[in-house]
């Protein structure tokens, strides 16, 4: 992969920013965990890709164009589930800490 042209691509436009504490997505996260519209089980492909204006399913927000997509296949989910980088590392470390 070309870092050069990775930088100079994402650098075309003034980053946006994440306007949800921390603190808010974690819960949501840990909500959408319990009652399982978010799974526990083990990653088994992530990529990040240039957002099209796709939903994030961690706070369901929009993820403005300017932000990162992160998708990622888990090992029972039968389709991809796509966030915000930070709710893709909140979604990450709670399922890990919860796991039933």
């Amino acid at each position: 992969m070309n870092l050069a042209f990775v930088e100079a691509t994402y650098a075309l436009e003034p980053p946006v920013e994440f306007s949800i504490p921390s603190d808010v997505v974690r819960l949501l996260i840990q909500g959408k965990l319990r009652d399982g519209r978010l799974p526990y089980d083990g990653v088994t492909r992530t990529w990040s890709s240039p957002s099209a204006g796709e939903t994030c399913e961690g706070c369901d927000m929009l993820l403005a164009k300017e932000h990162v997509l992160t998708t990622v296949t888990t090992l029972t989910r039968g389709r991809a589930i796509q966030f915000h980088v930070i709710c893709f590392q909140v979604w990450n470390d709670e399922r890990r800490a919860q796991k039933p």
